[in-house]
């Protein structure tokens, strides 16, 4: 028999993959290939700081190497950068890792 506090841990693991779900499905969704936690917050109904929590405990998501006008890092899934990225972006992007910038 399981104990209680397993019960509740399976519970919590189920929570977050929904929740997941929804903010992968927000990414998926936009029109945008990179979005802020703000707006991930807005568009699923999450405060910011559960989709900051999530996305980052995800292998899920990918953090843009530098962040928007106003400063607030960004983030995609592989599959929608690599769907929608223009192919300067994406040559970007490997210039700059490479160089480490």
């Amino acid at each position: 028999m399981e104990s209680i506090d397993s019960d509740d841990e399976k519970g919590d693991d189920l929570l977050i993959a929904q929740l997941e779900q929804r903010i992968l499905a927000a990414v998926n969704d936009s029109a945008y290939v990179w979005r802020t936690v703000e707006g991930l917050a807005r568009d699923t109904g999450l405060s910011g700081d559960e989709v900051d929590e999530i996305i980052n405990r995800s292998d899920k998501f990918i953090k843009a190497r530098r962040s928007n006008q106003h400063g607030q890092s960004l983030y995609s899934t592989r599959e929608k950068y690599e769907a929608d990225a223009g192919i300067r972006e994406r040559l970007l992007s490997v210039i700059t890792n490479r160089l480490g910038g």
